[in-house]
């Protein structure tokens, strides 16, 4: 996503860039930068996020949401996306009857939610 810098020009990251001069991100680059998400950044781990100080969560938050942009470049479908994950999480939720978890191994109590589909819970 491409920005045109204004006219009188700009500093970003302590260099002067001159007006008019298109400027952009990698996406991909800024959001597997290790001084960011850890040096497994290139590995699929969400478990990072609940790992993480509440700083580094928000340093992670604010490079995760460039992806959609912001302000008058923001993504058109931004909405359209959340409308769909919460309809996806709904739909799940309906799909499946949650229970709690009493004993697992040498744990005495889990407040874990195991989700099982509820056919195999009230077979027909």
């Amino acid at each position: 996503m491409q920005k045109v810098v204004p006219p009188e020009g700009d500093t970003i990251n302590g260099r002067f860039v001159p007006g008019g001069t298109r400027i952009g991100h990698c996406t991909w680059g800024v959001l597997r930068h290790k001084g960011t998400f850890g040096m497994d950044a290139d590995a699929y781990r969400p478990e990072r996020w609940l790992e993480a100080s509440e700083e580094k969560v928000a340093d992670m938050t604010r490079s995760a949401d460039l992806l959609f942009g912001s302000g008058r470049y923001a993504c058109l479908g931004k909405t359209v996306a959340f409308l769909e994950l919460r309809k996806c999480l709904a739909t799940v939720c309906l799909s499946f009857s949650p229970f709690l978890l009493a004993r697992l191994g040498s744990l005495h109590l889990l407040k874990l939610g195991v989700l099982r589909p509820r056919f195999l819970l009230n077979p027909p």
